[in-house]
């Protein structure tokens, strides 16, 4: 994969498409993990699909990271390890470590009582045999594991690829490493469907839904729309000239999805992952497209809520949580209305105000070192 011209755009700055799409995955998980399901059965019924944002935000993240890397790579030949690694410890440790210091240090902001480890979440390893019954408190770190433990060998693994690979190209790994991951998947749900003749939930969880090598199929295409902008760029052109077809085809693979996506059936270990991916990618290619629709949505705010959806999905168990305390102090109805915009408000407030106060000035400050840094160098 060698044919490109050099790539110099930002991945980002330009498509308020990804915003909105970012908005929207976090609306998905977290109208997911509101507690509404007894008291409202139609919002359940719209809601419990809620955990695919997860999916999308993979997408999302996976291409904009490897783009990251692959522009590196094909400017230089080489990945700028300090200016990546340097990107990433940046946007995640410092609002992840605070979060998490008020899971251990606070108990009574907790969603629930018992925590995994606190070596598990300082390695990222926490999504790796996750009990989310008896230890399930801030379970929804175990996508921010997947995601650092994707990116810790990234770089690495595209620059061996380009440097050594020869006949073995990215591309040809990219879909032997999605294969592997479909295929331990299912490996997976044969060993627990086998077992039993009613689903193991907890385990089904362990094994299939937590892990990273189970997990890569948004990822993966995320990274793949990445190689086709670096090193197809006459593809890359083509396909901006569909956003509408990539709209329409990405949200019927999403209803399709959904519509295999129960954890007792199958085909969800199977087909219900990787049509979400291909659903979702096509979607963000939709975004990527300047005369699409996608690309085109816009309201007031929309940046600066998309901006905060980091610091929103770390802290919005805990803020869903004191919402429906306080709900119960104030007499509320039970997951009324009054409780569903409580928690809303709140959640993106505590989030908006966490990315304003520490995540953006730490990310000013990183970008300032790593412009002094360049122009030592050059």
């Amino acid at each position: 994969m060698q044919e490109a011209s050099p790539v110099h755009a930002s991945p980002r700055a330009i498509y308020p498409g990804l915003d909105f799409l970012r908005l929207m995955a976090m609306l998905m998980v977290f109208f997911r993990h509101l507690p509404a399901q007894e008291s409202a059965p139609w919002y359940w019924g719209l809601a419990r699909h809620g955990w695919i944002g997860v999916d999308l935000f993979f997408v999302i993240s996976g291409y904009l990271i490897a783009f990251q890397v692959l522009s590196s790579l094909q400017r230089t030949g080489t990945p700028e390890w300090r200016v990546f690694y340097a990107k990433r410890c940046s946007r995640i440790l410092p609002l992840y470590w605070l979060v998490l210091l008020g899971y251990f240090c606070l108990p009574w902001a907790r969603e629930s009582e018992c925590l995994p480890p606190l070596w598990k979440f300082l390695t990222f390893t926490q999504n790796y045999g996750l009990d989310f019954v008896h230890r399930g408190t801030f379970s929804h770190a175990w996508s921010l594991c997947v995601e650092e433990q994707f990116y810790l060998v990234l770089p690495w693994l595209c620059w061996l690829g380009f440097r050594y690979g020869r006949g073995l190209t990215v591309g040809s790994a990219l879909v032997l490493a999605w294969g592997l991951s479909c295929s331990w998947r299912l490996g997976a749900w044969h060993d627990i469907s086998s077992e039993s003749s009613s689903l193991d939930v907890p385990r089904y969880f362990q094994e299939i839904y937590f892990p990273t090598h189970t997990r890569l199929d948004a990822l993966l295409l995320g990274l793949s729309l990445a190689l086709v902008r670096c090193f197809r760029v006459q593809w890359w052109a083509r396909m901006r000239e569909y956003s509408g077809l990539f709209l329409v085809l990405g949200l019927l693979l999403v209803l399709a999805g959904m519509a295999v996506s129960e954890p007792r059936c199958s085909l969800n270990a199977l087909f219900g992952f990787p049509l979400f991916a291909m659903g979702f990618a096509c979607l963000v290619m939709s975004a990527l497209s300047p005369g699409g629709w996608l690309a085109q949505v816009q309201f007031p705010g929309m940046t600066a809520l998309a901006g905060s959806t980091y610091a929103v999905y770390l802290v919005h168990k805990q803020t869903i949580h004191l919402s429906a305390q306080l709900q119960e102090q104030l007499a509320f109805p039970e997951n009324g209305w009054q409780f569903h915009a409580m928690a809303i408000l709140s959640t993106w407030s505590f989030g908006w105000v966490l990315t304003q106060t520490i995540g953006q000035p730490i990310l000013r400050l990183r970008d300032r070192w790593l412009h002094q840094h360049s122009s030592v160098h050059n």
